[in-house]
């Protein structure tokens, strides 16, 4: 274990982070297919939460990292701060996700890893829905909050 938490913290929004951005786009109507949307109502929600935690996980752990480089650069150390600076994050980075699906869509060369990377997390972040990451980032800047803090109160 590490002495500032990282570990839990980085875990933490992954697992959180792609659970959150599951049920906004499940609640929120992006992305299920109606192929996947024959089966039981369970199952779809579990497989794409995998799938989420598959093709998410570079754009959750990117997003927990930037937070917190935030939250200690900006000395943020309530709660509020925190939801704002996530709010404010996510605009951008829903955006630059949305950019780069976009960008290796049109281009037939664009490599295979830009594709796995970025694949789920624009079909969860539709261009309509750029919305959505403000709610998710939200819940997941309220896990991580909590997590930061209890391992910098152990830290002093």
């Amino acid at each position: 274990m590490t002495r500032r938490g990282s570990l839990v913290y980085y875990l933490s929004a992954w697992i959180c982070g792609g659970l959150f951005v599951t049920l906004a786009g499940y609640f929120g109507g992006s992305g299920f297919s109606p192929v996947m949307s024959q089966g039981l109502p369970g199952a779809v929600f579990l497989v794409r939460y995998f799938l989420v935690l598959v093709f998410g996980a570079c754009s959750l752990l990117v997003f927990a990292f930037l937070l917190r480089r935030a939250a200690v650069w900006l000395r943020l150390e309530k709660l509020w701060q925190w939801l704002a600076a996530a709010c404010v994050l996510a605009v951008p980075m829903g955006l630059a996700i949305r950019w780069a699906a976009g960008l290796q869509q049109t281009s037939a060369g664009s490599s295979a890893w830009l594709r796995f990377l970025f694949l789920l997390a624009a079909a969860e972040v539709s261009p309509y829905r750029v919305w959505l990451a403000i709610p998710v980032a939200a819940a997941t800047s309220i896990v991580l909050f909590l997590i930061h803090r209890a391992f910098a109160e152990s830290a002093a």
